[in-house]
């Protein structure tokens, strides 16, 4: 299946076509100065059978804007906030519980867990226990299209809410893949 995109990257609004498995090798596919996303029409079903497949628009080109500046850089530029959209994108991070709130805490944490895991583009969201007594939060999106609409639901602000009162400290929030899976995972 073929989706059609819009990224917003500089200023500009960019079009492009992705297509093939959201966690398989991605291929980048650019135009030279022909007419856009349109050269790749004969190949990018058969390209896409076990990678996923980005055809840009470059600024000027296709269905995207067509600023005043082309610069090299702002090209460069174009191409990586297009990368940025796809996925996937991993948060995780550790939470310390005050003394006495740790059982608060998870449940809290749990409310959270069930609703973000069945939203669309989910797809991991764990807690672990740690042995320091850190809790770790793994959450796994399909892109960042997903993960801003995560944030913006109303469970996830209810908990952030609700969140300080049960923390020693400010949580350690990290991006990136992480690889493997937490020893003793939970719900």
């Amino acid at each position: 299946m073929t989706e059609n995109l819009l990224i917003d990257a500089a200023g500009i609004r960019l079009t492009g076509l992705a297509a093939g498995p959201v966690d398989g090798p991605v291929l980048v596919l650019l135009h030279g100065l022909g007419p856009g996303v349109a050269d790749f029409a004969g190949v990018l079903a058969e390209l896409a059978a076990d990678r996923r497949v980005l055809a840009l628009d470059l600024r000027g080109h296709g269905g995207s804007g067509r600023p005043d500046a082309y610069t090299l850089e702002l090209l460069c530029d174009d191409v990586l906030a297009a990368l940025d959209t796809l996925g996937p994108v991993a948060l995780y991070g550790f939470l310390t519980p005050k003394d006495g709130h740790r059982e608060q805490l998870l449940d809290l944490l749990a409310e959270l867990v069930e609703p973000s895991r069945s939203r669309p583009g989910s797809l991991v969201y764990r807690l672990h226990e740690q042995e320091d007594g850190r809790i770790f939060l793994y959450e796994l999106w399909a892109n960042r299209e997903d993960l801003a609409a995560h944030h913006a639901t109303q469970v996830l602000k209810d908990v952030l809410e609700r969140l300080p009162e049960h923390l020693a400290g400010a949580p350690e929030v990290y991006e990136g893949q992480l690889y493997g899976e937490p020893a003793g995972s939970r719900g």
